[in-house]
């Protein structure tokens, strides 16, 4: 297989100021001219991902789970990938940093929890980009997390991420003048704990829900 990309050409027709409304409706004849002498960039041998909720992680769920044969060997068929485990509920759940009981609660996460989704992921060969939660934003919680994942992932942990879609905080986790400078000094705080106790720890970029500024103000 060809490790190049030969062409890459995605066209947004709908929406464009030189688009009639009546033209939007009907078919727009498109060419696409492929130059197989002009390679491009690599594609990344990791480059498959899916991402899923931290949720999933959950004593309910055998998902993401060892006994899940079915799903390591289509992970495994697909080549090495990105798991990444984050989104909304990753800002709501709250880390115990013990194993799971029975009053323990469906919005927290265990040892027990990291511990089988470790398993998991050693089976399928996957590398991991988690998700820490800045919804009540707490370093040192954020960093004994972070400790524990990174022990138990080890080689198979990517990065880390702090917070989801920070660019929709103020509709429910932040007041409604919420501003990127705020986020950036929160996401700095947390960092620098985790950092503390893990100083070769990679870590990722603000996963912003779709408002560009907050990711390029990051950057």
């Amino acid at each position: 297989m060809n490790k190049h990309i030969v062409c890459c050409l995605l066209v947004f027709m709908l929406g464009q100021p030189w688009l009639s409304p009546a033209d939007a409706t009907g078919e727009v004849p498109v060419t696409v001219t492929v130059l197989p002498d002009q390679p491009m960039h690599a594609v990344p041998s990791g480059f498959p991902g899916f991402s899923y909720e931290v949720t999933q992680l959950m004593d309910s769920s055998r998902y993401l789970h060892p006994e899940n044969r079915v799903l390591i060997r289509m992970l495994k068929n697909l080549g090495p990938g990105l798991l990444r485990v984050g989104g909304n509920s990753s800002d709501k759940t709250g880390w115990t940093g013990a194993p799971r009981t029975r009053f323990t609660g469906k919005d927290s996460l265990t040892t027990t929890d990291i511990d089988r989704f470790s398993e998991f992921v050693q089976l399928t060969g996957w590398k991991v980009l988690f998700g820490l939660n800045l919804g009540t934003c707490n370093p040192e919680v954020n960093a004994d997390e972070a400790v524990y994942v990174a022990k138990r992932l080890k080689n198979s942990l990517y990065a880390f991420q702090i917070g989801n879609e920070p660019d929709l905080y103020y509709k429910h986790l932040r007041p409604a003048d919420y501003e990127i400078r705020e986020y950036e000094a929160e996401w700095l705080s947390n960092y620098r704990m985790v950092k503390s106790c893990l100083p070769d720890v990679p870590f990722a970029g603000p996963a912003a829900a779709g408002d560009i500024r907050w990711f390029a103000s990051f950057t």
